[in-house]
């Protein structure tokens, strides 16, 4: 297998004619395992898929139904319906959010969907609370550890389950190329 080192990157092409690039950065790697951040707007890591080191906002959602009848309407009668009562509370609260790092990950009960992580201020966040009682979060930086394998002849990781990037050993000739294919798919769809 090729020898994968630290700023290597991994490119995915994906969406309707191929015509989206994800790009991942190398952070670390040891063995047959990179630790890899997303570096554009099309490479988002699902949040069940952080590792320790990825830095979030976690702030208490404000949710329209914990509102009392008299506050509801207070809100009505001042121009606030249900989604913009919810868009506007929650932009305050994730922009008032400190930044926290993920120091510890785990899985509850071994299901890959599912996470309690521990916090660099000693919290903890589980994904199996009710909606009600989750916390919001908002992924600030993303980083997430992959297993690397060979498809095609060529090495790969594995992003989700429809996302595979691939070791693109001519990055740097090529960035100017996604950067535009991309910037035109994002205002013509394709």
């Amino acid at each position: 297998m090729t020898h994968i080192n630290k700023n290597d990157k991994f490119v995915a092409c994906w969406g309707y004619d191929q015509t989206q690039y994800s790009i991942y950065n190398v952070v670390d790697a040891k063995g047959c395992f990179v630790i890899v951040e997303g570096i554009n707007s099309w490479s988002n890591l699902g949040e069940s898929d952080l590792c320790a080191g990825s830095k979030v906002k976690i702030y208490k959602r404000h949710d329209w139904n914990d509102l009392t009848v008299s506050e509801k309407q207070d809100f009505s009668d001042r121009g606030f319906n249900w989604d913009s009562y919810q868009y506007h509370f929650n932009k305050d609260a994730r922009e008032a959010a400190e930044i926290r790092t993920i120091t510890k990950v785990s899985r509850i009960d071994g299901q890959s969907w599912t996470y309690i992580w521990e916090l660099d201020n000693g919290d903890i966040i589980r994904s199996d609370e009710t909606y009600e009682k989750r916390t919001g979060i908002e992924v600030v930086h993303a980083m997430k550890r992959c297993q690397v394998s060979t498809r095609y002849g060529e090495p790969s990781i594995k992003i989700d389950d429809c996302i595979t990037a691939y070791l693109d050993k001519e990055y740097d000739k090529c960035k100017e190329q996604y950067a535009a294919q991309n910037e035109y798919t994002s205002y013509n769809g394709r």
